[in-house]
């Protein structure tokens, strides 16, 4: 075991000792000039100030941490800052010096906001490449066909060659199957309906436009609706 000699152990006392202070003073400054903000009228000049000191001391304090932030490019992250200093500047009501210090605060508020961007991110990646058109060979005469049209027919036209039969039983839905799975929250997307307009060849982005429901969410339904009743289209057939 390594043992520190009394001159080692008073030096290593004497450095975290400073750095403790250093971390004091640092929470002290920050909690000052946030109640002073949060004192200050509402888009006041000196509310303004302050919050800009607050910022600036934020920034250069090393303090700031966001988990698995270099798991994702730069810009995920700064995006995620920015959002933050918005928040904080429109919500500084919002600081208790009695829940916590400002640094675990605004760490908080960092750490959802990127959350928030990854999501939206991939979301919009989602919704761009299912529903991006997928140029057809020349002489088909389709060109707005998309990577979702050929997922959906892989899926569900092949298995299902007599279409008039299909749209019969989907229409007529003898045991109110169809009509009764339903995105949640949303009676009117039932899985009748959207595959109507499928079996109509509406388009996905059409569709996403009539029930007023993104692209991935309604092919994420809808394809789970398709294994869940093809032992009834099977059996039907």
């Amino acid at each position: 075991m390594l043992q520190l000699t009394p001159n080692a152990w008073e030096n290593q006392q004497k450095s975290t000792s400073r750095v403790n202070r250093s971390m004091d003073e640092l929470d002290h400054r920050l909690e000052e000039l946030a109640l002073a903000a949060k004192n200050y009228p509402p888009k006041s000049k000196a509310r303004r100030k302050a919050l800009t000191k607050l910022i600036n001391e934020v920034q250069y304090s090393n303090k700031i941490f966001c988990r698995g932030r270099f798991d994702f490019p730069q810009e995920v992250y700064n995006e995620a800052l920015q959002e933050t200093w918005l928040y904080i500047c429109r919500n500084i009501e919002n600081f208790d010096p009695s829940i916590g210090r400002v640094m675990t605060w605004i760490n908080f508020i960092l750490e959802r906001r990127f959350i928030n961007v990854i999501n939206r991110r991939t979301k919009q990646a989602q919704q761009q490449s299912l529903d991006e058109p997928i140029r057809q060979n020349e002489g088909e005469g389709d060109f707005q066909r998309t990577l979702l049209d050929k997922i959906e027919e892989t899926n569900f036209h092949t298995r299902s060659p007599d279409w008039e039969n299909v749209r019969h039983l989907i229409e007529e839905d003898p045991d109110k199957l169809f009509k009764e799975k339903y995105i949640e929250g949303n009676p009117n997307a039932n899985f009748q309906a959207i595959a109507i307009q499928r079996l109509d060849e509406k388009s996905w982005k059409d569709i996403s436009l009539f029930f007023q429901i993104p692209v991935p969410t309604l092919s994420t339904f809808y394809q789970r609706c398709i294994k869940h009743f093809t032992p009834i289209f099977q059996e039907y057939l």
